[in-house]
């Protein structure tokens, strides 16, 4: 045998054994990245079902619109809402036909959609940056997400479905078939929030990224239209409904949040403050047209500053926040077509959430970007030099600094899960049995806070309605309520409650059946009164 061949033996022996190391290694960091997403969704799902109220905030929006289109769904009605498109309303009917309650199912979606969507960013990095890089930027995002993961709310859905026609069309080489693979996910996600007009727009743009060398215009065109039919006909249903109903394919009622930001004193975050601009402007034009200068100026000013230094602090915060700055510098330096249609990608849809005021549950679509920016450097720079060493050696510090980092990251959610939890109104459940000992079926309630209508099965009326004690007297007759709620933090969201404060101005028929006085929480029982034939 020639020296020669047995030289290239060895060589491909070599090459055999370091191919089998890389393919351990990857299965390695596919099963870690497996368990991390197993890990968070059942952790998430374990702290949802452990709760029975249902927080302020977001799940006030679960409980007043989404469940009530839910119940719609299910009883065969049509579809109201005009913020968002029907899709979550959909998913939930479906799911709390195997759960307990809607507040179950809604809990069950976040807590699923959080550990996939864990699972779409590593599969997604993997193709960006590689395993390595993956498993640590899915590992910190998941962290990121648990204290949103056990919420009833369409957030963590709505984003999962953002994420996922992205990884299918970086996931390979953007065919035809891929691309259309990719419309009909941007379609879906369409019907779950409008916000996916970022994906829609931003896809056909980063298609001209994406094509072989030698594509023609003419090819890049194609893989764009065929994008967009896929992405048509999912749609193309709500799209002839909402046309029928409404008088426009795209009716909405978002341009009044985007008015309410820009506009108005209080911004975006109270329903009022949003109503009182539906009143002023009548379609997203009125919006655009009324004052351009002072939009541009507000907008530049949040996108420029303002969001990103929040999604630096309250999403990354320390001291991972320090290292996404050199992160997008290299990102920039090793940038690739993959890696730019990416970025394109991000950018857009955090140019589209410009349009309205801060909620880091807007985002978690970028949770994957803005980790894999904090993760680069750590791997990039992470040998170090032992000195006083008389042969060069090296430490590597990479997966120690991500420990510290993922610490960080890990105690910071501890934190804003607890105080979540903590924070919940499990006095409602009192309350809540309070009035069920008292009503009939029929009975109407009144409060601002729709959980505890929820809670007693009872039909709702929003106390957000009057301004005066006179006002609301003549409102619980005119639409016989039997229950009127009172409490310190439904007074804060609207203040004309708080002449319902005191018990003893109002009339001797409104009798108080609860109070919690940590809460100022106050419960009548209007004597007389009950369900209006």
């Amino acid at each position: 045998m020639s020296v020669e061949s047995t030289e290239g033996s060895r060589e491909r022996q070599t090459s055999m054994e370091q191919a089998a190391s890389r393919s351990g290694e990857d299965r390695r960091y596919d099963l870690l990245a497996l368990a991390a997403c197993l890990c968070i969704g059942t952790l998430a799902l374990g702290l949802g079902a452990s709760r029975e109220v249902g927080n302020w905030g977001v799940e006030t929006d679960f409980f007043g619109r989404d469940v009530v289109q839910a119940g719609l769904v299910l009883a065969g009605e049509p579809y109201t809402n005009q913020h968002y498109p029907p899709g979550y309303a959909y998913l939930l009917a479906l799911l709390s036909r195997f759960t307990s309650d809607m507040f179950a199912a809604g809990k069950i979606l976040s807590g699923l959609s959080a550990g996939l969507i864990g699972f779409v960013s590593y599969r997604l990095l993997s193709v960006l940056w590689g395993r390595r890089q993956a498993l640590a930027a899915t590992i910190l995002t998941l962290l990121a997400l648990l204290p949103h993961a056990f919420v009833a709310s369409a957030d963590m859905v709505a984003n999962l479905a953002l994420v996922v026609p992205m990884w299918l069309l970086l996931r390979r080489e953007a065919t035809v078939a891929v691309c259309a693979q990719a419309g009909v996910a941007a379609g879906a996600a369409y019907l779950l929030r409008y916000n996916a007009l970022f994906v829609l727009a931003g896809i056909p743009v980063a298609l001209l990224f994406l094509g072989e060398a030698g594509d023609s215009w003419r090819t890049r065109l194609v893989k764009m239209a065929v994008f967009l039919g896929a992405a048509l006909l999912v749609m193309a249903p709500w799209l002839l409904v909402n046309w029928h109903r409404n008088g426009s394919p795209f009716a909405s009622d978002l341009h009044q949040q985007v008015a309410a930001h820009f506009y108005h004193p209080q911004g975006d975050a109270f329903v009022w403050a949003v109503a009182d601009m539906g009143q002023r402007f009548a379609s997203p034009w009125e919006v655009l047209l009324h004052d351009p200068w002072q939009i541009a100026k507000t907008f530049l000013k949040d996108v420029l500053y303002g969001k990103a230094y929040r999604l630096s602090w309250y999403v990354l915060g320390f001291p991972a926040a320090l290292f996404a700055g050199a992160g997008l510098l290299l990102y920039l330096q090793q940038m690739t077509a993959k890696r730019a249609a990416f970025l394109i990608l991000c950018a857009a849809g955090y140019l589209l959430h410009g349009l309205a005021g801060f909620a880091v549950r807007f985002y978690f679509f970028l949770f994957p970007l803005l980790f894999v920016l904090v993760v680069l450097p750590l791997f990039h720079f992470e040998r170090m030099p032992i000195p006083g060493q008389v042969v060069r050696r090296e430490w590597a510090i990479g997966w120690w600094v991500f420990s510290l980092v993922a610490l960080a990251v890990a105690y910071s959610s501890y934190v804003s899960a607890r105080w979540f939890l903590e924070a919940e109104p499990t006095h409602l459940l009192d309350a809540a049995a309070a009035i069920k000992s008292r009503a009939a079926a029929g009975d109407r309630i009144m409060a601002v806070e729709p959980h505890l209508a929820h809670l007693t099965g009872l039909n709702v009326t929003s106390g957000a309605v009057a301004d005066s004690l006179d006002q609301y007297l003549a409102t619980v007759a005119v639409e016989g309520i039997r229950f009127l709620v009172y409490s310190k933090h439904e007074e804060d969201y609207w203040p004309g409650m708080r002449v319902l404060s005191e018990p003893d101005r109002l009339p001797q028929a409104y009798r108080v059946i609860y109070e919690h006085g940590p809460s100022r929480t106050i419960v009548y029982e209007i004597e007389g009164a009950g369900p209006r034939h």
